[in-house]
C-alpha cells in the first residue's frame, strides 16, 4: 500500500491497524483505498491532468489495475467518466446558449 506505511509509522502504539479497523468499521486497507480512489476520482474530474499520472498520484503502479478498482467503485473507468463529465458541461453550455 502507498500510504499504509507511511502513516502507521508516525501512529502512536495504540492506534494500531487492528485498532484503527475498529474504529472506522472496516479494515484499514479498505479505508486507504477508499481514500486514495476518492482523490483519483476528484482529479479526474477536476483536472485534465493525464490518467496515468493520477494513478501514480493515487499509489498505483499499474494503470489496468488502477482503472479495474476505478471502476468496480465508480461503475465507470477514469476514461469514461472523463468522456461523460465532457459531454455532459459541452450540452449544459449548449442548452445554455439556447436559453440565453
Amino acid at each position: 500500500m502507498f500510504f499504509y506505511p507511511l502513516i502507521t509509522t508516525y501512529l502512536p502504539s495504540y492506534c494500531s491497524p487492528q485498532a484503527l479497523g475498529k474504529n472506522l468499521g472496516k479494515k484499514v486497507n479498505t479505508f486507504y483505498t477508499e481514500m486514495r480512489l476518492e482523490h483519483a476520482h476528484t482529479l479526474v474530474t477536476q483536472t485534465s491532468m493525464p490518467v496515468i499520472e493520477i494513478a501514480i498520484s493515487a499509489g498505483y503502479e499499474s494503470l489496468n489495475y488502477f482503472s479495474q478498482k476505478f471502476k468496480q467503485v465508480f461503475e465507470y473507468s477514469p476514461a469514461q467518466l472523463r468522456k461523460n463529465k465532457t459531454s455532459l458541461a459541452l450540452e449544459n453550455s449548449q442548452l445554455n446558449q439556447n436559453n440565453g
